[in-house]
């Protein structure tokens, strides 16, 4: 990271030893995805929510409510690519990712954000004192490769406990949440074409808000100016 010229310091205190993040390196991908789409329907797009895709091919996506029918077609999704796209099943497999939100701390015990353990544990704390806390999958591997986006009492667990030693002391949760990511075995995102006119991009591997903007440009140019794929995307399965 340093060598990258990102602002990134040693950590070793309360919390164990990891990586701190000084200039709060941090997006909330929801605000930004609502901006996003904001922007593109000001600009003549179209969305549709509660379309859910059932299969793609070539100049088509079918879903539960109909055909969207488009000259190229983009599936940028990171958890279930696996399952909407099998071709891509060597290539890429869904994790299930799990986090909890406390009421807001007496203190503050984190300026920034912070991983541990080669990205298993990640927490920050938000400007209202809250601990945004997650990971734990690598204890529980053999359920958490799965495609269900559902919390389990196990890991929830595991991350009260995480929370209760960041914190210091006893923690109230306020939410507690899970999701689907893809993983790729050397973690470089996919960016491939699966039919003609059809390009897939997913398989973060736990980065999607910084790699996924990128992946889905990079697709763009490909479709429509026939631009390379970068090598550090992964353009074969």
């Amino acid at each position: 990271m340093r060598e990258a010229g990102l602002p990134v310091e040693d950590y070793e205190g309360l919390l164990g030893r990891g990586l701190v993040l000084p200039d709060r390196a941090r997006v909330n991908p929801t605000v930004r995805a609502l901006e996003l789409a904001e922007r593109c329907r000001k600009r003549g797009a179209v969305l549709h929510e509660n379309s859910h895709v059932t299969g793609v091919e070539a100049g088509a996506v079918h879903t539960g409510r109909g055909v969207v029918r488009a000259g190229v077609v983009i599936v940028a999704v990171d958890g279930k690519l696996d399952a909407l796209l099998p071709q891509l099943s060597d290539a890429v497999h869904s994790v299930r990712l799990q986090m909890l939100a406390t009421e807001p701390l007496s203190r503050r015990v984190l300026d920034g954000p912070l991983g541990r353990r080669d990205g298993f544990e990640w927490m920050q704390q938000d400007a209202e004192g809250r601990l945004l806390i997650g990971g734990g999958r690598d204890h529980y591997e053999s359920t958490e490769n799965t495609f269900d986006d559902r919390p389990t009492a196990p890991v929830q667990r595991w991350i009260d406990q995480q929370a209760e030693r960041a914190a210091g002391e006893p923690v109230r949760v306020s939410h507690r949440w899970a999701a689907s990511v893809g993983y790729t075995a050397d973690q470089r995102a996919l960016c491939v074409s699966v039919h003609d006119g059809v390009m897939a991009v997913g398989g973060y591997s736990g980065a999607g808000n910084l790699v996924g903007p990128p992946a889905a440009r990079t697709a763009v140019g490909r479709l429509l100016d026939g631009a390379d794929v970068p090598g550090y995307f992964r353009a074969r399965v």
